[in-house]
């Protein structure tokens, strides 16, 4: 069983851009990736079966992830995803040595998953809510009103699972800084996760931060 990564945070955030620069650092990302799309030219790094099995636990406690069901709602969905959370959660870290996935979504569901998870590391992305929101409405045509709400509400659900779980390995990523000093971050990770990338890596996962 390899050690596991989970990359949180709201959509927008840079949780793809954190996604990538794993990627390329070795990390498992995912057997079955989102491609590129328009909005997101460089790649999700989500894959597929997180997605889905993220979707219909939103579904099936009465929201989506523009319309976050409440905390209570979700847990009542445990025992129903029990297995497939469980599955699901054993396939990826039976993938490889260093092993991680990414979908903001999990940002709603992670109390479902965290009880099945075998010692998680976790990166949470953060990016100013104008920033998100104004990207929001770019893609997906959300009010910046309500796309300020919504980032609030994912940074909240975040804020309450790691202060009833206090003491997990987490490491706080700002977009902008992230930018501003790739490398320095990169490095911080690396020491987080405690793995040895080799020089092509750490340049391939450099030459990834981008502005996008």
């Amino acid at each position: 069983m390899g050690d596991c990564v989970i990359v949180l945070g709201m959509h927008r955030s840079g949780t793809s851009m954190i996604a990538g620069i794993l990627d390329r650092l070795g990390i498992n990302m995912g057997d079955n990736l989102i491609g590129a799309m328009p909005s997101n030219p460089y790649g999700h790094y989500e894959d597929k079966e997180f997605v889905e099995l993220n979707d219909r636990i939103l579904h099936a406690a009465g929201g989506f992830w523009y319309n976050p069901p409440g905390r209570e709602a979700l847990l009542e969905k445990q025992n129903t995803f029990k297995d497939d959370i469980i599955s699901l959660v054993q396939k990826i870290n039976d993938s490889s040595k260093y092993c991680g996935w990414k979908d903001p979504r999990t940002s709603l569901t992670i109390e479902l998953f965290y009880p099945y998870l075998t010692a998680p590391k976790f990166i949470v992305c953060h990016r100013a809510a104008i920033q998100v929101a104004n990207s929001l409405q770019k893609r997906s045509g959300i009010p910046l009103e309500v796309g300020i709400n919504l980032k609030r509400e994912y940074d909240g659900r975040l804020a309450d699972f790691f202060t009833r779980n206090k003491g997990l390995p987490k490491i706080d990523l700002y977009y902008n800084d992230v930018l501003e000093n790739k490398r320095e971050r990169i490095s911080s990770i690396v020491d987080f996760l405690v793995i040895e990338p080799s020089s092509a890596q750490l340049k391939e996962a450099e030459g990834f931060v981008v502005v996008k």
